[in-house]
């Protein structure tokens, strides 16, 4: 098992080159297209992100109605009787809390940590590096060095935390609230 985690985790954080070759185009100056024009090498993980935690959060809701669901059971079922007749669906029970439930939060986690948190700002940090070497003096004259790179450093986090809020509390969140109240 360790080999195969070290496998995935060496996958994940390869899936991106975070150096890429080619010269690196101007961002876009709107909020959102400048997100997506550097959130778009990670797309696929970022879509893998959000099924993972689209799954999760409902996993989650049904976790919580499996166990609203042996409550009632205790209370219709005769103490004696009661493994004999709720058996298969307890056992599904306990697969999903034990074994299905914490492969797919392994899962979204990899995806997270090891595929985006780490390469997503180093990718953009070695972009936003190469862009202005290609400007002119001019340029380097009018503004000082130091907030040139603050803004390359800060920008990379900046967006790297607003796509991974996205995928993990906006959609976690929003597909567990409305799973939940489906439910009730």
């Amino acid at each position: 098992m360790k080999l195969a985690d070290n496998a995935l985790f060496r996958w994940l954080e390869r899936y991106v080159d975070p150096f890429p070759t080619p010269e690196p185009r101007k961002p876009p100056t709107t909020f959102w297209a400048f997100v997506r024009h550097y959130a778009w090498p990670f797309r696929r993980l970022i879509g893998a992100a959000v099924v993972l935690s689209t799954v999760s959060a409902l996993l989650d809701v049904l976790l919580f109605a499996g166990i609203g669901a042996v409550i009632d059971w205790l209370g219709q079922t005769e103490r004696e009787s009661f493994f004999a007749t709720h058996a298969w669906p307890l056992i599904g029970l306990s697969v999903l809390a034990l074994i299905i439930l914490p492969i797919v939060k392994l899962l979204d986690e990899a995806v997270i940590n090891c595929g985006m948190l780490g390469n997503f700002p180093m990718r953009n940090r070695w972009q936003g590096h190469r862009f202005p070497l290609r400007q002119s003096m001019q340029f380097f004259q009018d503004d000082f060095a130091g907030r040139v790179a603050t803004k390359v450093m800060q920008s990379a986090l900046a967006v790297r935390e607003v796509v991974v809020k996205l995928c993990e509390v906006l959609c976690y969140v929003g597909v567990y609230f409305i799973a939940a109240v489906i439910l009730f």
